[in-house]
């Protein structure tokens, strides 16, 4: 039996990510309540008997049975804390320094590396959350682009890989099967022509999010009509050729902006300081438009930075309508991401707040902490 290959697709960037570990002046080891997997807790357990037994390290060996609650979710224990406990004072994991790098918990050890499943691909990247991500996001001056590689497909799925017959025997199945194929190849090509338009810079970044907008509209009616009318679904990229060219371009108007705050402060926080953020926000929303000119003219290089994330939400996204079929609520969730980054940067030019990459990359991945990685928000949002 030939051996089964599977797509990963990612980023160009993807392969370059590196934790800065000690360096990162926001860890990932702190406000987060942190999972264990099955295998890694038994052998955390396990590593403290065996310690306990040499009484070779009896102060780590107590740490890793009274740090560790098994609840619902087996997690380290952050009570007291906002930290956790093996994060030590100079940035580092205890238990990668004791017991090496393949020790780390799965999350620990993916982190912020997200993936994703496609019946012909897997996809994988970095998180905005974190600081060493957003670099490799937010400054790259060309255009994003994808690699595609294959691998045999136990790799890419581990534990997850079943090897399928080639041949299903039951009819109705395998109508479904195509179908759901061919939604998946649509919205595949439907992205890809959304970063198209994105990456086009003979258009400004407020063109190219309007011809964004009514492609995704385009899109979501065509998938629709497929659903409940039976209809074929085109290529996407004929789509491209009926958006009116005109010289529209996407503005917020204050309603939509206020609507847009309203939302976010009904979001459930991580940091008490981002509802704060939200209403300051709300209440300055006059003054931060008319400094729009002022703030555009201080960095050219804005548009630049929010093309790369809105590539950066578009690919992470776009392709979930696969699973529920709301092609344009993702795409108005990157837009509308971008808007409300775009907003804070304002907002910080109008204190004085040097916008300098250390500074964005803060209002970025506090952004993506709140919002992307808070599963309760991102129903919100999303859903």
């Amino acid at each position: 039996m030939n051996e089964q290959m599977l797509k990963l697709y990612t980023p160009d960037y993807y392969k370059a990510f590196k934790c800065k570990a000690g360096k990162c002046t926001d860890t990932c080891c702190t406000a987060w309540e942190i999972d264990i997997d099955d295998n890694t807790y038994k052998l955390y357990k396990t590593k403290a008997e065996e310690l306990e037994k040499s009484g070779s390290d009896p102060d780590f060996a107590k740490k890793l049975k009274a740090c560790i609650v098994e609840d619902e979710a087996i997690h380290f224990d952050l009570s007291g804390r906002t930290y956790c406990p093996f994060f030590t004072e100079d940035g580092l994991c205890e238990i990668q320094l004791k017991m090496g790098e393949e020790a780390l918990c799965q999350i620990c050890n993916d982190h912020p590396r997200y993936y994703e499943y496609f019946p012909d691909r897997k996809e994988a990247g970095v998180g905005l959350c974190c600081e060493a991500a957003c670099e490799l996001i937010m400054f790259n001056e060309e255009p994003v682009s994808f690699v595609e590689e294959y691998f045999p497909a136990k790799d890419l799925l581990g534990d997850d890989f079943e090897a399928s017959d080639s041949v299903l025997e039951d009819e109705e199945y395998r109508k479904k099967e195509e179908s759901f194929n061919a939604l998946n190849d649509f919205l595949f090509d439907a992205r890809a022509s959304l970063l198209e338009i994105l990456q086009n810079r003979n258009l400004n970044l407020s063109h190219r999010v309007s011809l964004m907008i009514k492609d995704a509209e385009y899109i979501q009616d065509m998938m629709e009509d497929a659903l409940l009318f039976g209809e074929e679904l085109r290529n996407p990229y004929e789509i491209l050729d009926e958006i009116e060219a005109s010289e529209d371009e996407c503005s917020y108007d204050l309603d939509e902006i206020k609507a847009l705050l309203k939302d976010h402060s009904k979001a459930i926080p991580l940091k008490n300081e981002w509802h704060e953020l939200i209403l300051k926000l709300d209440d300055d929303i006059a003054k931060l438009i008319e400094l729009e000119a002022s703030f555009r003219e201080k960095y050219k290089d804005a548009d630049l930075r929010y093309e790369q994330l809105l590539s950066y939400f578009i690919f992470r996204y776009a392709c979930k309508a696969l699973y529920d079929g709301d092609f344009y609520t993702k795409v108005k969730f990157a837009i509308d991401s971008i808007c409300l980054i775009h907003l804070i940067e304002v907002y910080a030019y109008s204190k004085n707040v040097e916008l300098n990459r250390e500074n964005l990359i803060r209002i970025a991945s506090a952004y993506s902490k709140e919002i992307e990685y808070s599963e309760e928000n991102m129903n919100m949002f999303m859903y």
